[in-house]
């Protein structure tokens, strides 16, 4: 965790960034003849969906937030404030995807 200036905001919002992020330039690297775009289109798509699923407490989803790879992976609590970031990251990686090397996909 960062614990410098402005840590609250960086390990609670800007992370959400860097999360959809990396997962739009993962995806391009896995998935290279699909369109930058698409790819920022459907991790936003997932990831808000992530977001939203922050509202549903079963017992099995408790379960999983019980290890670091389930509360990084899909979170504990639900905040309006995580989708501008969402959409933010999405630009961003989309962008990134784009200049990427290989693939017919090329940049939007």
């Amino acid at each position: 965790m960062y614990e410098g200036p402005f840590a609250s905001w960086v390990n609670d919002s800007l992370a959400g960034t860097i999360y959809v992020t990396f997962w739009c330039l993962a995806a391009r690297l896995i998935f290279r003849s699909v369109k930058p775009a698409r790819i920022a289109i459907y991790v936003l798509a997932l990831t808000s969906s992530l977001e939203i699923m922050q509202l549903w407490h079963p017992p099995f989803l408790e379960y999983i937030r019980t290890f670091a790879p389930g509360w990084t992976l899909i979170g504990t609590t639900f905040s309006w404030l995580d989708f501008p970031h969402y959409v933010a990251g999405a630009f961003i990686g989309g962008f990134w995807a784009g200049r990427l090397p290989g693939g017919k996909g090329g940049a939007d």
